[in-house]
Parts: C-alpha cells; sequence; structure tokens
C-alpha cells in the first residue's frame, strides 16, 4: 500500500548517522560529496573522449576534402604535426569516426530512465559506483581491444554503445545525489561545484590528454591514467560518499541536524515510488524540456561547430582548433564557481527572489552565447575578432547551470533523478538533428552559410527563452509529496 504524506518529516528510518563517528570537521560533509562529484565528473569526461583525443596517435585517419572559392579565409600558420612519429595501427575514415562516436549518445540517451528511476527509489550512491567501474575497466582494455582487432569498427561500435549506456546514468543519480545534500539556500553554490566538473573534463581531455601522450611517448598511457584514477575514485566513493545525510556515519550532528531543518517538508531521503502521471501530465515539467532541449541544441552546436568552424572556415590547423576551443572552459569554471556563491548569497538575503535568479541567469545563459557567436561570423576571416566572440559567447554557457539546470531540484527534489531524465536525457534529441541541419544549410562550410547557422540558433534561443521567462516556474510542485512504500 502507498500513501502520500504531508508535511514531510526529515527522515522516519533507522539511521546509521545515529551512530556517528564524531569528529571535529574543516570541510562539511556536503562539501566532501560535491568535491567527489566534481572529480568523478572530470574522469568520465575524461574516459568518454580519450580515444577521440588520441586517435590521431594510433590511426591513420582520412579526411574527405570538399574545396570551395567562396569567401574562403586564407590558410593559417600550421604547427608541426606531433603524431607522425607514431605508429599507425589501421586506417580510418574521418566520417566513419564521427558516426561511431555518435552511436555514444544513443544508449546515452536510453539509460537516463532506469538510472534515473533506480537513484529516486534506491538512491545512487552504488549505482554512480558501478558506471564510474565500468568506464575505467573499458579504458584499461581499449588499447589490446584496438591492437587485437585492429581497429575494428564493429568493435569500436559496440565499446561507444558500452560507454554510452554507463555514463546516461550518471547525471540522473548525480542529481539526486545533488538534492539530497543541497540545501535551497546552498542550492546553486553546490551546484556549481559539481558542474564545475563538467568544465575541468572537457579542458584535461582536450589539453591532457595529447600532453600525457606527448610526454610518455605512448598513445595507451592516457588509458590506463584516466582508468586507474576511475578505479580509485570509486573506492574513495564507496568509503566516503552516502546517497543522503542519513546514511552518513561520519557526518556532524550539527552538520545533519542544519540540513534536517533546511530540507524539512521538502526533501525526503526514505525509499518512494515516482508519481509518474503527475510528472509526465505537470506543465512546468515540459516548460522546463522545451528548454533543455534549446539549450542542449546550443551546447551541442557550440561544442561541435565551433572548433569545425574555426579549423575549416578560419584555416586553423586540428590542433590550433582543439586548443582554441578549450579556451572558454577554464574561464566558465571560475565564472559559475564565484557565481554560483553570488547567487546564494543574493537569494538568501532576499535581495532578488529564487525565480527571477533562475530566469536571469537562464536567460543570459541562453541569448549570450549565440549573440556573441553570430557578431563573431562577421568578424570574416579576422581570426583573433572571430575567435574573440566566439569565447565570450561560450563562456556565457556557465550561466545556464545556475539558472534551468537547477529546476529540477527547485521543482520536485525527491524526483530530482527522474526529472533529469527528461532535461538532459530527452533535452540531446535536438543534438540529432543537428548534424543533418548543418549539412542542409552548410554544405559548402562557408561563413555565409555558417552564419544562417548562427542565425538559426540565435532564433531557437530566442524562442526557447522567451517562452521559459513567461511561462516558467521554479516553486516546489504539489507532487514532490512522496508516496511512501509500506508494507
Amino acid at each position: 500500500m502507498e500513501t502520500r504524506e504531508d508535511p514531510l518529516p526529515p527522515n522516519t528510518t533507522p539511521s546509521p548517522s545515529s551512530e556517528s563517528i564524531t569528529r571535529p570537521s574543516c570541510l562539511p560533509q556536503r562539501y566532501l560529496v560535491l568535491l567527489m562529484i566534481l572529480l568523478m565528473t572530470i574522469n568520465l569526461y575524461a574516459n568518454r573522449a580519450i580515444t577521440g583525443e588520441t586517435i590521431d596517435f594510433f590511426a591513420d585517419v582520412k579526411h574527405t576534402i570538399k574545396i570551395t572559392t567562396t569567401n574562403q579565409c586564407s590558410e593559417q600558420h600550421q604547427i608541426h604535426d606531433e603524431t607522425k612519429n607514431f605508429t599507425k595501427i589501421f586506417q580510418i575514415e574521418k566520417i566513419t569516426h564521427e558516426e561511431i562516436q555518435a552511436l555514444f549518445f544513443i544508449t546515452y540517451m536510453i539509460t537516463h530512465v532506469p538510472g534515473g528511476i533506480y537513484s529516486d527509489t534506491r538512491g545512487p550512491k552504488h549505482l554512480l559506483s558501478f558506471l564510474t567501474a565500468t568506464c575505467s575497466l573499458i579504458n584499461f582494455i581499449m588499447p589490446s581491444l584496438l591492437k587485437a582487432t585492429k581497429g575494428n569498427h564493429n568493435v569500436m561500435r559496440v565499446v561507444a554503445l558500452v560507454m554510452g549506456a554507463a555514463q546516461g546514468i550518471f547525471f540522473p543519480a548525480t542529481s539526486n545525489m545533488i538534492a539530497h545534500w543541497a540545501p535551497v539556500r546552498e542550492r546553486a553554490s553546490l551546484m556549481s561545484i559539481a558542474v564545475a566538473g563538467l568544465f575541468l573534463g572537457i579542458t584535461v581531455t582536450k589539453s591532457g590528454t595529447r600532453l600525457i601522450v606527448k610526454s610518455s611517448g605512448d598513445w595507451t598511457t592516457p588509458f590506463y591514467v584516466f582508468g586507474g584514477v576511475g578505479v580509485f575514485l570509486t573506492l574513495i566513493w564507496e568509503v566516503y560518499v552516502f546517497s543522503d545525510p542519513h546514511q552518513d556515519p561520519r557526518i556532524t550532528p550539527e552538520e545533519k541536524e542544519y540540513l534536517d531543518l533546511e530540507m524539512r517538508g521538502t526533501v525526503d531521503h526514505r525509499r518512494k515510488s515516482i508519481p509518474y502521471v503527475a510528472i509526465l501530465t505537470s506543465p512546468q515539467v515540459w516548460i522546463m524540456v522545451f528548454a533543455h532541449m534549446a539549450n542542449r541544441w546550443l551546447w551541442n552546436f557550440i561544442a561541435l561547430k565551433i572548433p569545425v568552424y574555426i579549423k575549416d572556415v578560419l584555416k586553423y590547423s586540428d590542433y590550433q582548433a582543439n586548443e582554441i576551443s578549450s579556451l572558454p572552459y577554464l574561464l566558465m569554471t571560475v565564472t559559475l564557481v564565484s557565481v554560483g556563491f553570488l547567487s546564494d548569497w543574493i537569494t538568501r538575503n532576499g535581495y532578488i527572489n529564487i525565480l527571477t535568479m533562475r530566469k536571469y541567469f537562464t536567460s543570459l545563459g541562453m541569448m549570450g552565447p549565440p549573440i556573441y557567436i553570430l557578431t563573431g561570423s562577421y568578424a570574416n576571416c579576422n581570426g583573433i575578432g572571430a575567435i574573440t566572440m566566439f569565447v565570450c559567447g561560450m563562456s556565457f554557457m556557465a550561466f545556464s547551470f545556475l539558472g534551468l539546470y537547477l529546476l529540477p531540484m527547485d521543482l520536485a527534489p525527491n524526483y530530482a533523478g527522474f526529472l533529469t531524465t527528461f532535461t538532459n536525457g530527452f533535452g540531446n534529441i535536438s543534438g540529432f538533428f543537428l548534424k543533418r541541419i548543418t549539412a542542409a544549410v552548410a554544405p559548402d562550410k562557408t561563413i555565409l552559410q555558417y552564419r544562417k547557422l548562427f542565425w538559426i540558433t540565435l532564433l531557437i534561443a530566442t524562442v526557447a527563452n522567451t517562452m521559459f521567462v513567461i511561462f516558467g516556474s521554479s516553486r516546489l510542485q504539489p507532487w514532490n509529496r512522496p508516496l511512501i512504500k509500506r508494507k
């Protein structure tokens, strides 16, 4: 039998923390949890991208070149080919490699659903350990697999699908974890710590991976380094991190009492059923999903197409385009964390309400990037001018994580994992249309054709942001009251 309870008690289940290990702590346990999520995020982003970042060192990648003379820029200074001294074990077409990488997102989207459901009903701790260990194991065996099969494309496809299935669990599980450790008055600041791992992970992937290869002289080294780090983080996670404060034997009584008081009436740590019908029929959920789909289009466009623009239009080398496109992420990290703490301070002191802050940061994150990137296209072949605009535009993406990405925890922290299934999972559907629309609008990859894509992106962002600003809400939803399972 299931009953809906209201108001919510902080917790009514037996608690391991009732016999907590009392100790002075200079770092509150909730910050330890978020720092561990940050480190695991860095590791998982590196693990998913190692093959893509190192493939030039162990494979002869054949590029299909289409030459057009319309609106083309002159060739930039080409740097020394750093991969030519490495033995290539197989050949692969660039387009085939891209298609294999795209398979990652098919299973990535699918496993969002069971990941969100399991996290909300049974807890995310062991789920996060499992996926981190799985990704690490994949990278441990990947070099031997590539050598043994000589880069068999079907084997690479299977690996991409398995990696996507494992990592699809991550964001729903971490959303649930953050919801159970981050009170409303600290939600933006604690979320910013976790999300910083995303930007640092991209930076480590783009710069660190190749640096490790060049320093060691062996393309297999990053696979073992990041695989080993993943195993180490899994062990630390299992020992020191727990799904919620009531399961943590190391939390101090003072911190536990503080979190209980702050979360009373909003977060219930007991096992519960998910109110599927209420969620699926909630207008606020679908407004949030629509906004996320536009934001994921924007994110995928910037992450995938801006480096291509720098390479194909502005005529920088692959290496230069890779390094340039990684420039904003450190700035985004600093901006995200500092503004996250500022946002909590502003709302905590009542200067601006939470909904206004969420809409303000969402608007900055949605409208800033396409405006700056479109402006950069009018710099034409002025590489410094265009890249400056691109870096500024990409940096604005950080603000979305202090607005739109906090909504699952604002609307229903008890079901933040399942809501993230919709926002991050279904939101990535827009990415599947990106390649087709790009091929249709910019077949020759000229400045004018790309400019049309930038206008389309600005239009998508404007429509979605306007809808969210007018109709969106951060108010706690009635169906957040949990359905508690009783025998």
